[in-house]
């Protein structure tokens, strides 16, 4: 809806961190890199446990976050099948501000679960709510909110903790 008319745009709340906060982010999404793919990508095809995670559930398919080339990948595999089955039709799926979607405790709990070195700076970053301010055109002092849901915008570890967030959710459905 950014692209509508401003009178029908609706407002969202965006809360940019601080460049320290930013760098921060870097350097923890790089320092954990590797245990993001683990835990949220299975292993290569042959490689011990590849059909199943470690509890004996199916590895659920999200190739957002962790997955080198995931849109290629996906682009691509879309397309082979299409072309395979020629009465099948794509249907795709795109949440409207699905990383504001989400309260903040889904990926807490992963991370106090799954990352705990982690877990300082994620509850540091999201553990209470972000007050954000709104400006007003009218000259009065801004008015505030309180913001519990989602990630911060331009947060490195956003789609990450997203993605946390949602792993339990893409468990269930793969196990039905």
């Amino acid at each position: 809806q950014a692209d509508a008319p401003a009178e029908r745009r609706k407002l969202r709340p965006i809360a940019i961190g601080s460049v320290l906060c930013r760098a921060i982010s870097m350097v923890a999404a790089h320092q954990h890199r590797s245990r993001f793919v683990s835990f949220l990508q299975p292993p290569p095809p042959g490689a011990p446990g590849a059909g199943r995670q470690p509890d004996g559930s199916p590895w659920p398919v999200q190739v957002g976050v962790a997955c080198r080339s995931g849109l290629d990948f996906t682009v691509h595999s879309v397309q082979a099948i299409l072309d395979r089955h020629r009465g099948w039709v794509d249907v795709a799926l795109d949440v409207r501000n699905a990383f504001n979607s989400m309260h903040r405790r889904s990926f807490l709990q992963v991370i106090s679960q799954r990352f705990p070195g982690l877990w300082d700076w994620a509850y540091t970053m999201y553990g209470e709510p972000t007050e954000l301010f709104l400006r007003r055109s009218d000259g009065q002092p801004p008015a505030s909110f309180f913001s519990r849901c989602g990630t911060r915008q331009g947060c490195a570890l956003g789609a990450q903790f997203f993605a946390l967030g949602l792993h339990p959710i893409l468990c269930a459905i793969a196990s039905i």
